[in-house]
This record gives structure tokens, C-alpha cells and sequence, in this order.
């Protein structure tokens, strides 16, 4: 299992579970917020979780209009 540790105030901390059903990401144009699939995100081999930025669908396939645009 892996899971998140999180310090609060007054030496408090909190602990989640992280699952295939318990990770979300703001898609980085929009901002609107969407569940993620890490295996599927970090399949390749490549990126970290720091520096990893994601598009919604909708915003993906607007970019992929404009880059087909003369």
C-alpha cells in the first residue's frame, strides 16, 4: 500500500491511502480538476510527479485543432 503523510498544525498528520480511484490533477490549461490514472500517466517510463503537467480532453483535443489549423 502506498499512501500520503501529511503534517498539519500542532504535530497532527494525516494519512490517505493512495488508490486507482483517489488521484486527481488540474488539468493544466483549464485548471478544472480530473482523476488520473498514474500507471497510465508514467507507463513510458518518463516524467516525475513534480514536474508531470496534464491536459483535460477537452483541452487536448482543442490543441490538437489548433496545431491542425494552416
Amino acid at each position: 500500500m502506498f499512501y500520503l503523510k501529511v503534517p498539519l498544525a500542532n504535530g497532527i498528520q494525516i494519512q490517505a491511502e493512495v488508490r486507482g480511484d483517489n488521484v486527481f490533477t488540474h488539468c493544466n490549461c483549464c485548471g478544472n480538476e480530473m482523476p488520473v490514472d498514474l500507471a497510465d500517466v508514467f507507463a513510458d517510463g518518463e516524467g516525475d510527479l513534480e514536474s508531470t503537467e496534464l491536459l483535460c480532453p477537452e483541452c487536448a483535443a482543442l490543441l490538437l485543432e489548433r496545431m491542425r489549423e494552416p
